[in-house]
């Protein structure tokens, strides 16, 4: 996935989680180490979103931060 935007409308109604829990349960499927994906920095809302996810920042730039769910610990 290159671009995940829910927008605004459609948002506090669990289709994001919905999404990443997919994504996640893929993941374990195909046996990866992890997930990463990036945020914009100024996106505070999602940065908190993908925490409670359980995702960590790994990287934080000046625009951008990297995070990772590791599924090789779950």
């Amino acid at each position: 996935v290159h671009l995940l935007i829910i927008f605004p409308h459609y948002q506090n109604q669990a289709i994001g989680q919905s999404v990443m829990q997919q994504l996640t349960a893929m993941g374990q499927e195909e046996q990866r180490s992890a997930i990463t994906l990036s945020s914009f920095a100024a996106n505070h809302a999602a940065i908190r979103f993908y925490q409670r996810l359980g995702y960590r920042i790994t990287e934080q730039e000046a625009d951008f931060v990297s995070m990772a769910l590791r599924l090789d610990e779950r």
